[in-house]
């Protein structure tokens, strides 16, 4: 008689587990979360603070929950500047007015509403501006739209990283054990930059600070065939940086000296100086304003940047050695370089 019999068997699968990633942000950034805000307590137009955010990797902040702009509106009460001094900022919202609507976007393209923000009484208006601004108001920070090219403070926002990361300037993160490996994993060199010189030739580097030298390897002796060197100087922010070239000795027609202006990454500069047949001894640009190319010949004479400049200018020049740069802190009123 035939029987029937059955069997079943089962996996024990074990419970997943759920642990917290431990998030970091660069030096001096403040962390909130998944973004790390960094205020500027220097006065720029909302144009002029975006190129700025961009040049460090980031944004003007993107504010998109109560907490974020509680957080941020603590931020910017901290103690610190004249006795009652009011506290406003730019933040990364603009509007485009249509003749029909308005556009709100955020200042990496991210569009929203109009009815997401923490507007101020009778806001948003743009008949008084489309550049949206946040002010300190009994510990709340709240929207208005104003002109654009007001001087005033900022806030900028960046992701933060994974613990262990590495910080590209552009702002994307790589494993820490990705620098210095011979490869450009930020794809903007940082990552190569400061490296033993077992690794590479010490010509990519990164110095920050007012006054330096950097020469070419092996200076005065020739450097080795075939180097690609980058050398990224960072003044503070505001001011402008000198060159002085005091020794040109290159091999014609195949070396090329490009200088760029603008931030630590390559995407957020312009190109101001490329390659080579000229005789000047300086060169002055800016570090955060940015002025047109100016170079110094017989009669050391210098070009100042207009307020709005779009960088038509491209200088040429031959070979460089031996470098020396100093910050010129801006004046507040109109300035003469010499």
């Amino acid at each position: 008689m035939p029987t029937q019999s059955s069997s079943s068997s089962s996996k024990f699968t074990p419970p997943s587990q759920v642990t917290d990633v431990e998030l970091k942000c660069p030096d001096e950034w403040i962390r909130l979360g998944t973004k790390c805000y960094l205020p500027f307590n220097i006065h720029q137009s909302w144009p002029f603070a975006l190129t700025t955010c961009q040049r460090y990797g980031s944004t003007l902040a993107k504010i998109q929950t109560g907490s974020e702009n509680q957080f941020i509106a603590n931020l910017l009460s901290k103690p610190g500047g004249k006795m009652g001094e009011i506290k406003e900022y730019w933040i990364g919202l603009t509007v485009e007015v249509l003749d029909d609507d308005e556009l709100y976007i955020w200042s990496d393209g991210t569009p929203t509403s109009r009815y997401v923000g923490f507007w101020r009484q009778d806001q948003p208006n743009f008949l008084n501006g489309t550049c949206a601004m946040g002010r300190v108001e009994r510990k709340d920070l709240e929207w208005r739209l104003e002109t654009c090219n007001l001087l005033r403070r900022f806030v900028c926002e960046r992701p933060a990283c994974v613990q262990g990361s590495y910080f590209c300037s552009s702002g994307s993160c790589i494993s820490e054990s990705k620098k210095c490996n011979g490869f450009n994993d930020c794809d903007d060199g940082s990552d190569e930059q400061n490296c033993p010189s077992a690794f590479q030739p010490a010509c990519r580097t990164y110095e920050k600070g007012e006054s330096g030298q950097l020469s070419s390897p092996n200076y005065p002796n020739s450097y080795d065939p075939n180097l690609n060197c980058r050398y990224v100087l960072e003044g503070p922010v505001n001011s402008r940086i000198e060159l002085t070239i005091e020794h040109f000795e290159t091999e014609p027609d195949f070396d090329v000296l490009t200088v760029l202006d603008g931030g630590p990454a390559e995407n957020s500069t312009t190109v101001i100086i490329f390659s080579v047949i000229c005789n000047f001894e300086k060169f002055l640009y800016g570090a955060s304003k940015v002025p047109k190319s100016g170079i110094s010949g017989p009669r050391k004479e210098s070009k100042v940047a207009p307020r709005f400049p779009r960088f038509p200018d491209e200088q040429i020049l031959n070979q460089c050695d031996k470098l020396i740069f100093h910050c010129i802190k801006m004046c507040r009123k109109a300035c003469r370089f010499t």
